[in-house]
């Protein structure tokens, strides 16, 4: 318990997501993706469902220094402090942390009809952020969505998250539809792989991060297509998980731009024979590709699944 008090869910909210991860495979009501694992309950948010900051920080640390090898963070908003990111960095180092996306089907990148409105810690690069899909593979029409891979406000796969029947206390069940159901799909996955990769030491927490990520190959199609539209293209629509590929399958190089610098300092541009004489006043160093200017440009990789040779 994370400086609230009582750990007994005010809401059914976590009880609905921890019965996602391991309800016990007892012949009734449901079963949970990943039964057999020992679930954390910790609670870093109040009885109204509001989260402070300092809070979470204390929830992340608290799961870490307690040996949790999966966080499941089925909540965030707008802002993400030091503290917390210190947290969940450290967290990291060990734990296979996943976050939900948010459900105010908003994109994480400005684009030509909406605003930027990263949802955090899913935005976080070092965090998995899940959005939601319905049974069909159609991305739900309240997910926030991704707009360019490989950028640093990254939302890195879809699970589904409409119509989850899960546990709520008093020994019930109920339907719930959010990022939040989507976020525990993609949190049992982890500790399915974490369960079957046990070496620590050779598989580290990069590589189930890649695992996920990397066969997370099932095709989703876009709920809005004329309104999600990213320089006149999609948005990004990286697949949903595929849990048996990310079993099975052994990781390749998947290596893409994540950005990029251009430079135009005075002492670049040569002329015709080769010569750099001069050249200061052709390039002008404002960043910009002006005519007769040579530059040099930058790129900074991104590798989201196996060793690149």
């Amino acid at each position: 318990v994370a400086g609230m008090g009582s750990g007994m869910d005010d809401q059914g909210h976590g009880t609905h997501v921890a019965g996602i991860i391991g309800a016990s495979n007892n012949k009734e009501g449901i079963v949970g993706i990943a039964y057999n694992t020992k679930i954390m309950p910790i609670k870093a948010g109040d009885a109204s469902g509001y989260f402070l900051q300092s809070n979470i920080a204390k929830a992340v640390i608290y799961a870490y220094e307690h040996g949790a090898d999966v966080i499941n963070m089925s909540f965030g908003g707008s802002a993400c402090t030091i503290a917390v990111q210190d947290a969940l960095s450290m967290a990291y180092s060990r734990c296979v942390l996943v976050a939900s996306a948010g459900n105010d089907a908003y994109p994480n990148e400005n684009t030509r009809l909406y605003d930027a409105l990263p949802f955090y810690p899913a935005a976080l690069s070092y965090v998995i952020g899940v959005m939601s899909i319905d049974w069909t593979g159609m991305e739900s029409n309240y997910t926030n969505w991704d707009c360019k891979l490989n950028n640093s406000v990254e939302y890195e796969v879809y699970a589904p998250g409409e119509g989850i029947l899960s546990t709520i206390p008093g020994d019930n069940y109920m339907t719930m539809s959010g990022t939040s159901m989507a976020a525990p799909v993609v949190a049992a996955e982890a500790a399915l792989l974490r369960s079957y990769y046990t070496d620590t030491n050779a598989y580290s927490t990069k590589f189930i991060y890649g695992q996920i990520i990397g066969t997370a190959n099932g095709e989703v199609e876009c709920c809005n297509e004329n309104s999600h539209m990213v320089s006149e293209d999609k948005h990004n629509l990286p697949g949903y998980i595929n849990c048996y590929d990310a079993l099975v399958k052994m990781p390749v190089p998947s290596i893409g731009v994540s950005s990029y610098n251009l430079f135009d300092t005075p002492g670049y541009t040569q002329d015709t024979e080769g010569i750099t004489a001069g050249c200061e006043a052709i390039n002008n160093g404002d960043g910009v590709i002006d005519a007769g200017e040579t530059v040099a440009l930058g790129f900074t990789l991104k590798n989201r699944w196996g060793i690149g040779k």
